[in-house]
């Protein structure tokens, strides 16, 4: 069983509803998924623009506004939906935006450049009511006027200041104010329709693609393409402070905030035909010297803004790691995270402060999960009631994976050396117990031998007893896709990859099944006769686990978890593969409408009631009572 450290690119499937009514379990339609132990993953999916109020956070994330409250650690959509665009006012989750790029707040209200639909929106922060300020949907163009009789072409950042909007109108090439108290809207800098690097006053200058907004003083910021462009908002003079400019390298700024004479710009870098890198660079008003903002490693940048008290800088992003939150003190160069996001670490205790380094294998036991910490080198304990977590055993081995549970002992897979060493999970130790002829990939154990998949292509039977390997079924070192006895059976080849070997193995006590990249196979574990239960085929998404319970399979895959019945069939989704939708959190959401990022393993309840699952930070459930 191997887990993904990172998704590169992200295919938005189309979400099938569960299966046919009346199948029990934690696959049913009410199922819910929360985080039980470890820090959440990844709850924001495309954060790209951010204000702060006190400990309030509030960030534009895909079609929604979303809340993090750093007291409270709560988390939180203010108004829209992720997965759902559109343009419908209403109550929080019930209103619709389409794209939205930029946010800001007079302190009782936030404001919101819905770019796909044209207009400029406003959500009371009391009560989530979303209405129109501004604009009329689907209609582009560059007309000032008062409410619904002007018009924006895809307006992006905003910025609040004395009452007023300014906006930043880029498919117009200009800058627009919007006065709060009349709604009325008037062009202050730039021509629509005209794209130029011109400074000059109001209509005489130009702009090349004018995206983020700020305000400080009377000085209103603008990114302009790759220039940080100055209008100031009593004359409307344009002038230009300054080009950021790197060598062999495409940069274009998408968030900017200023304070104390100094401009803060959150920035994307293509290199070539590279992913985008992303930053947060300060230049000095003055000066024009430019310098890198420290962030915490791994951390993206695509929104900044400046704490009402002028003292942080606080970021979001999403990119070339993860999506992320964090803040920067601007007397220190300090940083660090508003969310526990992505945490990871070596923490025993509570369910919220605990803390794994790629949590990989699992085993249940009664009302305790054990689970392999990969990065860490231990085996952790999780109490399934509460989420608490305590250490088996440290130091097992580099790289562990696959797990199963015989009694007392676990036998684990330490993937940077072949092995499989055993554990007492009553005293915590531990040491080898056999070595295969190839990487091992997972273990499942079946009375009194435990059988595993491994990198050769072949499945292996190991009784417990003697801890000799010998094959099972396949042959080693010959990969291909054939149903047979024993050794004329192949694993490890379909449509996609010649020599892509199986990554999970489970069983029923009468059979094994195996997760054979794209495909299920099915091994009677009396005869070794090999059998295909879902072929390969699209979508071609690999896949990590498989377990089984009370006649279904369950098959953990790239983008989302799949069951099936035993003895075939279509397969239908448990948790969803919109990347948009709720990620996995500390909140518990519909399983089918959840999205499970860097999903490891799973691991169902003998009563097929609840479902574990083990990702980079920690350990989720999906559950339905």
């Amino acid at each position: 069983m191997r887990c993904i450290h990172r998704i590169s690119t992200v295919v938005v499937a189309v979400l099938v509803l569960l299966g046919p009514g009346g199948v029990s379990g934690a696959t049913g339609f009410s199922a819910t998924a929360r985080q039980l132990s470890g820090a959440p993953l990844n709850l924001l999916a495309h954060p790209v623009a951010l204000v702060r109020l006190d400990a309030r956070v509030l960030i534009v994330d895909a079609n929604a506004v979303e809340l993090w409250n750093e007291d409270t650690q709560t988390f939180s959509v203010v108004a829209g939906s992720r997965a759902h665009p559109g343009s419908r006012n209403g109550i929080g989750s019930a209103a619709r935006f389409d794209r939205p790029k930029g946010i800001a707040t007079d302190g009782t209200d936030l404001y919101v450049s819905d770019t796909g639909n044209n207009t400029i929106r406003k959500i009371a922060l009391a009560t989530g009511a979303v209405s129109t300020v501004a604009g009329r949907v689907d209609q582009a163009g560059s007309n000032d006027g008062v409410g619904g009789a002007a018009r924006f072409d895809r307006p992006w950042g905003l910025a609040f200041a004395a009452g007023s909007l300014w906006i930043a109108d880029r498919a117009n090439f200009t800058i627009r104010e919007l006065a709060l108290s009349t709604r009325a809207v008037t062009t202050r800098a730039g021509a629509a329709g005209e794209s130029a690097l011109v400074d000059g006053v109001g209509a005489a200058a130009r702009f090349t693609d004018p995206r983020a907004v700020a305000a400080a003083g009377s000085a209103i910021w603008v990114t302009d393409g790759v220039w940080v462009r100055r209008v100031d908002s009593a004359s409307t003079a344009v002038t230009t402070l300054k080009k950021i400019h790197e060598p062999y390298a495409w940069v274009a700024p998408t968030g900017i905030a200023a304070s104390g004479g100094v401009v803060y710009v959150a920035i994307v870098v293509h290199v070539r035909d590279d992913e985008p890198l992303t930053e947060v660079v300060s230049i000095v008003e003055a000066t024009g010297a430019v310098d890198e903002v420290p962030g915490p490693p791994y951390n993206d940048a695509t929104g900044v803004t400046i704490d009402q008290d002028g003292a942080r800088l606080s970021v979001t992003g999403f990119g070339t790691y993860y999506p992320s939150l964090y803040s920067v003190d601007l007397d220190t160069g300090i940083s660090h995270d508003i969310a526990p996001f992505n945490h990871t670490g070596f923490v025993d205790g509570n369910a919220q402060d605990a803390r794994f380094d790629f949590a990989r294998g699992a085993a249940l036991s009664g009302s305790t999960l054990f689970v392999a910490d990969s990065g860490n080198r231990a085996i952790r304990a999780v109490a399934t009631d509460t989420g608490a977590v305590t250490t088996v055993a440290n130091n097992v081995g580099y790289s562990l994976d696959g797990m199963a549970l015989s009694g007392d002992t676990l036998y684990v897979v330490v993937t940077g050396s072949k092995g499989i060493r055993q554990v007492d999970t009553t005293t915590g130790d531990h040491g080898p117990f056999t070595i295969l002829p190839s990487g091992v990939n997972d273990v499942t154990i079946a009375g009194s031998d435990l059988y595993a998949v491994a990198n050769d292509c072949a499945v292996y039977k190991v009784p417990l007893a003697t801890g000799t390997p010998t094959v099972f079924a396949g042959a080693a070192g010959s990969c291909g896709s054939a149903d047979g006895i024993g050794p004329a059976a192949r694993f490890g080849a379909d449509v996609t990859c010649p020599a892509c070997p199986p990554n999970g193995i489970t069983n029923d006590g009468v059979d094994l099944y195996v997760a054979d990249h794209l495909s299920v196979r099915k091994v009677a574990i009396a005869t070794a006769a090999v059998s295909t239960i879902l072929p390969a085929g699209p979508p071609y998404d690999p896949q990590y686990d498989i377990a089984v319970v009370d006649g279904q399979v369950y098959v953990a895959r790239t983008l989302s978890i799949f069951r099936m019945k035993t003895t075939g069939g279509q397969p239908v989704r448990v948790t969803s593969a919109n990347f948009f939708v709720d990620r996995l959190g500390p909140s518990p959401t519909p399983a089918r409408n959840t999205f499970v990022p860097e999903l490891a393993s799973i691991v169902p309840s003998p009563d097929g009631h609840r479902l574990y699952l083990t990702v980079r930070t920690g350990v989720g459930v999906i559950e339905d009572p």
